[in-house]
């Protein structure tokens, strides 16, 4: 179960890890300013138990993938229900890969994004992932323009919520 303490230190990590040398301190001292006595130490900790617990995949950067050169398209797949988890962790494993979900769809149920240097490069990793799948196709959607950079979690609504940011 969450805490108080440990939504409010997801709150803050999702929206923005300072860019200094010592930002665990930095987000402990806007804790403490919201009320919260929790030390840099103490925060680090939090964030490594709540890594461990699976409520953090991950923190790390998002970069404008067009404006470095590289590009990106929506793809998906078709697999039986019975390998949907098989599948989406296999594409997962992509380094290319940010994310993956699924949809209740006849044709296409595993839908993913993918970012690499080239459309080249993304057919190429889209090509292994079929075989590896044992596949007959994929959907290839090229991406010609980006609506949205950023989706935050309203993570006081419980799990599911979301808010444009």
């Amino acid at each position: 179960m969450l805490t108080e303490l440990d939504i409010k230190i997801l709150e803050l990590i999702q929206n923005e890890v300072p860019l200094c040398e010592r930002p665990f301190e930095v987000i402990a001292s806007r804790l403490c300013a919201a009320g919260m006595n929790i030390s840099e130490e103490e925060t680090i900790e939090r964030i490594k138990s709540l890594y461990l617990k699976k409520y953090i995949r991950r923190i790390g950067p998002i970069f404008d993938a067009a404006a470095l050169g590289y590009k990106s398209a929506l793809a998906a797949v078709k697999v039986s229900p019975a390998d949907i988890e098989k599948a989406a962790g296999l594409i997962s494993s992509y380094k290319s890969v940010t994310h993956n979900y699924i949809r209740d769809d006849d044709s296409y149920n595993v839908w993913f994004t993918v970012t690499e240097e080239s459309e080249k490069k993304i057919i190429e990793t889209l090509e292994e992932i079929k075989t590896k799948l044992a596949i007959g196709d994929y959907l290839f959607l090229p991406s010609e323009k980006t609506y949205k950079i950023k989706v935050g979690f309203d993570l006081k609504a419980g799990y599911g919520g979301t808010c444009e940011k």
